[in-house]
């Protein structure tokens, strides 16, 4: 009778699919119209716990994976594996959007473990790109108003 009762009471243990936790979520930046060309660049970076994939998609476009940076590794805090992807957004295509639509926003979508379709997801807020320019032709503009009026 033990044997039936342990049998009947013992627990499965299954491994259910857990929805992705972002800790890092791609933030506002600026592109600066400059001559150096590190400066036209934004990095956008999205980290995730229990993550199997991480995808970007700006103005409605979804970047295509060929232009992710892609890291792995385990959190420290949680000691639990994660999931860091990052993009870089050039301002030619910021230029591009911007003449069109007006802001350049982008956001990640952390996909969980299971086919892209049925897995679980969480996105981020999108984070608007723009272009800045530099403080000199602003103080010009404004000096060449003062010196107008």
């Amino acid at each position: 009778m033990d044997d039936v009762d342990s049998a009947t009471t013992s627990v499965v243990d299954v491994q259910l699919p857990l929805k992705p936790i972002l800790l890092q979520a791609p933030e506002d930046s600026y592109v600066v119209r400059g001559r150096q060309p590190h400066q036209q660049n934004a990095l956008l970076t999205c980290k995730a716990l229990y993550a199997e994939r991480i995808k970007f998609k700006c103005n409605g476009i979804w970047i295509p994976e060929t232009e992710y940076e892609r890291r792995e590794g385990i959190d420290s805090s949680s000691n639990t594996p994660f999931l860091q992807t990052s993009i870089i957004v050039n301002r030619h295509s910021v230029d591009r959007i911007r003449s069109f639509s007006g802001e350049y926003s982008c956001e990640c979508i952390a996909y969980g473990t299971g086919p892209e379709d049925k897995a679980e997801q969480v996105k981020s807020m999108p984070a608007v790109v723009r272009v800045a320019c530099k403080l000199s032709l602003i103080f010009s503009f404004l000096q060449l108003l003062f010196y107008l009026s």
